[in-house]
């Protein structure tokens, strides 16, 4: 990570997994799995990671839906 700024990508996939954890579970155990994958290459500086498009998009749905309903993680 650059100095000790966490990028957004990082942040933005922690929230995917709480959001499928607290309120919608939309992603099968192997997706989940990659995308612990990417966070794991992101907390070693590894920008090289990508996800398949299936995952893109259930990530890019989960966002939409948190910003659209201004959801929030209980435990934040």
């Amino acid at each position: 990570m650059i100095g000790n700024k966490i990028p957004k990508r990082l942040e933005e996939l922690e929230l995917v997994l709480k959001y499928d954890t607290e309120c919608t579970p939309i992603l099968k155990v192997h997706e989940r799995f990659a995308i612990n994958q990417e966070r794991a290459k992101l907390f070693a500086n590894d920008f090289s990671y990508s996800q398949s498009e299936i995952v893109e998009t259930k990530i890019k749905m989960a966002l939409s839906e948190i910003r659209k309903n201004d959801w929030h993680p209980l435990n934040t």
